[in-house]
């Protein structure tokens, strides 16, 4: 609390309290630390996908799984596709897990099929 009268002194600033929502992350606090996590984004995404109703997957992407550009699929939505990976990338601070599968998915980004 004394590094924030200390900064107040140089900054114009106010005390809003501890964190709590910030950006679409949502911090929690307990004995152990603070818990970073995104749920009511990540649920605000899959309402705005229409992907409410889907399955969950323990493995993010099958292993080995090679995806190329197929030149005879019919394009998709750009827009649509690049918001779906906009989104996911943001996920990807609370999600790492799903980083290297998001890297893989924005490669298609020119010209989604």
């Amino acid at each position: 609390m004394n590094q924030f009268k200390d900064l107040k002194k140089e900054f114009e600033m106010t005390n809003l309290g501890a964190l709590s929502y910030f950006l679409g992350l949502e911090f929690a606090y307990d004995r152990r630390g603070i818990i970073m996590h995104q749920i009511k984004y990540i649920l605000e995404v899959l309402k705005k996908f229409n992907m409410l109703d889907c399955n969950p997957a323990a493995t993010p992407v099958e292993l080995s799984l090679k995806l190329v550009q197929d030149e005879t699929e019919a394009s998709v939505d750009e827009t649509l596709y690049r918001q779906m990976i906009g989104s996911l990338l943001y996920i990807c601070h609370s999600k790492p897990e799903i980083t290297y599968n998001v890297g893989i998915l924005s490669r298609f980004l020119s010209d989604p099929k």
